[in-house]
């Protein structure tokens, strides 16, 4: 007996408070982890303004068992607004100056212009997971319109125009985020 692939959808991972920038209130979010091979999961990512980005690698790991990505989400929980997302994957860095070893890659960074720190929530899970697994950096490899969110989180930014978390800032970026965002786990 064959069984196939089971797929269950978002899975919710952390909630937070994001500030609202036109009302100027606090607004709650949830960060979702996206599933490329549940169809509803992937059609909320193609209609979205915000997480439009991660579409085309979405449309890679759906042929694939294991996805080579992951794919995040932060939502608003009134609105269902997207806020941010971000694309990760993992891979082995070769550079001498910035943390050689194992490393989280974030591919694809995006957020809504209507929310203050949006990103912050998102990178701040991708840093604690990255210190779970045990890995010597963070690294955004793609173009980031806003740079104050990542020189705020400590990021430095190399010659090649990568932004890098070595592993000794994971802890204090990641208890700063908790404070600012009122983050909590989920499960």
């Amino acid at each position: 007996m064959r069984v196939s692939n089971i797929s269950f959808g978002k899975t919710a991972i952390l909630t937070c408070q994001v500030k609202n920038r036109e009302t100027n209130q606090k607004a709650s979010a949830t960060l979702y982890q996206m599933d490329p091979h549940n169809m509803s999961d992937y059609r909320e990512v193609r209609y979205s303004k915000t997480a439009r980005c991660m579409c085309r690698d979405m449309e890679d790991d759906q042929s694939l068992y294991n996805p080579v990505r992951e794919y995040y989400v932060l939502k608003d929980d009134k609105t269902g607004e997207v806020i941010s997302c971000a694309e990760t994957s993992h891979h082995y860095r070769r550079d001498e100056i910035y943390s050689p070893g194992l490393s989280t890659t974030v591919d694809e960074l995006a957020d809504n212009t209507k929310y203050v720190n949006s990103t912050e929530p998102m990178l701040a899970f991708v840093a604690q997971k990255a210190f779970d697994r045990y890995d010597k950096s963070v690294v955004i490899g793609t173009y980031v319109d806003d740079e104050s969110p990542l020189k705020r989180a400590r990021f430095s930014k190399t010659k090649n125009g990568d932004w890098v978390l070595p592993e000794k800032r994971f802890n204090d970026f990641v208890d700063t985020a908790n404070k600012r965002s009122s983050i909590e786990y989920v499960g």
